[in-house]
């Protein structure tokens, strides 16, 4: 439980709507890059970009909690 709290902390503190939004499409709905970037109005090179710095930034967040990954 003590880490699922880190987890909603994390994720409603440092990351935009849209980060979060885009983030849960791709690996919760599975959503391919190309309907995420229709979805969103963006480009797919954006899209990218997006989830790219979201997972290092939520890797090196568990990583300072004590959470490996």
């Amino acid at each position: 439980m003590e880490d699922e709290k880190i987890i909603d902390l994390y994720w409603e503190k440092t990351l935009r709507r849209e980060n979060r939004m885009i983030f849960v499409r791709r690996y919760w709905y599975m959503d391919s890059i190309a309907d995420i970037a229709g979805r969103f109005g963006i480009s797919e090179s954006s899209v990218k970009s997006s989830l790219f710095r979201v997972r290092n930034r939520f890797r090196e967040h568990l990583a300072r909690e004590g959470i490996e990954v």
